[in-house]
């Protein structure tokens, strides 16, 4: 028997908080030492490389242009029109890669951008220039989450080898915060950061009330190299001890506290709702229950009717899997993310005050479908309950 069946809209769209959506996401000016989305050895002749920074060559990768005749541009606009037809997601995730780096992709989100009532792009930051970030806020629902482990380069070495990179971007933070935009930064933790992390908070107290830091844990294949030892992790908690000085500038305490709990145990025990709210789509069509990793393909939206395959969310047996009550997959015991926060409200631990403090859902649509998710969950108990509607 199915766990969890979707809410539906009074027009009988699935109601999702998020279309995370990846667009190339082997394409990127950067090399992080610990990158999910490591190049293959065949892809490699499409960069130029100094000192593990790498920089698109144009004529290389001319089709990395969005426009609505580009090859590219007419997959992502079929691939989101097509999944806003029967599913109703609030919020459009939109990440690489580096997402900015393709030409013209401002174009997209303009196009897309009343769609939804926050676009939230995923971003090292390179690209942010006033005259990208100009654009970008003036749309007025734009947000960045800004991936960013620290202010200097002892911290964010792992991402960056030049001073000159790292202080363009400091500045382009600058240039996004003196914009309004709204900023999540994310901060991975490793063995760079993580004892000394303190440091980049005090750094950001600078723009108090003006963005919100998610660190989370270092995860995947390249966990073994880089995960902070105990010592490290033990330095970090004392964060908790002066929460009041950071509450402006960091999630909800209780974010934090399962945070620390995880980095301690290296085991996640708190249970999992994100495919609740959110479905990974990617550039060339396909879709996946999980945003924080690849589990099967669900349909594709360039081929298929997004009836059927709005049909199949929740009634896919991964979903049994992914929503146990505490997790049972290999992969899904090594995950905290930003994403964590919808699990935390569904789950009762962050109350609607704490929700509405986070830009990202603190707008009348998104609130309100996290709402109605927590209270399908507390009302079934278990049991299937699809009966809730948005009013």
């Amino acid at each position: 028997m199915n766990c969890w069946l979707p809410i539906k809209t009074e027009d009988k769209k699935v109601m999702l908080v998020f279309n995370d959506f990846v667009v190339k996401y082997d394409v990127c000016n950067f090399k992080c030492d610990y990158c999910l989305n490591q190049m293959k050895p065949d892809q490699t002749d499409i960069w130029k490389s100094t000192e593990k920074v790498l920089f698109l060559d144009e004529k290389q990768v001319e089709e990395l242009i969005y426009s609505d005749n580009s090859s590219l541009g007419v997959r992502m606009n079929k691939i989101v029109s097509s999944f806003q037809q029967n599913i109703d997601s609030a919020i459009l995730r939109i990440s690489g890669g580096e997402i900015l780096g393709i030409k013209n992709i401002e174009k997209f989100i303009e196009k897309f951008s009343s769609e939804f009532e926050v676009i939230q792009i995923v971003t090292n930051g390179y690209f942010l220039t006033k005259d990208m970030v100009n654009k970008l806020g003036a749309l007025g629902n734009v947000q960045l989450h800004y991936s960013l482990d620290g202010h200097n380069l002892k911290l964010n070495g792992y991402r960056v080898k030049s001073l000159e990179i790292q202080n363009r971007l400091m500045n382009n933070l600058e240039h996004a915060v003196a914009a309004g935009i709204a900023i999540e930064i994310g901060s991975v933790l490793t063995t760079a950061n993580t004892k000394n992390f303190v440091e980049f908070l005090e750094y950001l107290l600078i723009y108090e009330y003006k963005l919100r830091v998610h660190p989370s844990p270092v995860r995947g294949e390249q966990l073994k190299h880089f995960y902070p030892d105990k010592e490290s992790i033990k330095s970090f908690s004392q964060i908790l001890n002066n929460y009041d000085r950071f509450t402006n500038i960091l999630p909800p305490i209780a974010y934090m506290q399962q945070l620390i709990k995880f980095m301690a145990d290296n085991e996640r025990v708190l249970q999992c709702h994100l495919p609740k709210a959110a479905i990974q789509t990617v550039d060339k069509g396909s879709l996946t229950p999980c945003p924080n990793g690849w589990t099967l393909q669900m349909g594709n939206l360039l081929y298929e009717d997004s009836t059927d395959i709005s049909m199949r969310i929740g009634r896919e047996k991964i979903y049994n899997l992914l929503l146990q009550e505490r997790p049972r997959l290999k992969y899904c015991k090594g995950c905290y993310t930003a994403y964590d926060i919808v699990n935390l409200y569904i789950s009762g631990m962050i109350s609607d005050e704490e929700l509405k403090m986070l830009p990202l859902y603190s707008g009348p649509k998104v609130s309100l479908w996290m709402k109605l998710l927590r209270e399908q969950y507390k009302s079934t108990s278990g049991e299937i309950n699809s009966e809730i509607k948005v009013v």
